[in-house]
């Protein structure tokens, strides 16, 4: 199963195109990145693998 066919199966169309584009992207990341940095990718790459990113997302349900 490709990337589109993944996204399709929960639901979600993506353009092929952008998906190539998003799977192509790399960061530039520094050589030594400061502890603030590295806790930050730590903490993105724990969202990325949620499967229930809802359960950790603040609620703004009644924010506005």
């Amino acid at each position: 199963m490709d990337g589109n066919d993944a996204l399709h199966s929960i639901g979600l169309d993506a353009n092929p195109e952008f998906v190539a584009m998003m799977r192509s992207a790399m960061p530039e990341l520094p050589d030594e990145p400061r502890p603030e940095q590295v806790e930050a990718g730590v903490e993105l790459g724990e969202l990325v693998q949620d499967r229930e990113p809802t359960t950790r997302a603040p609620s703004v349900t009644g924010s506005f």
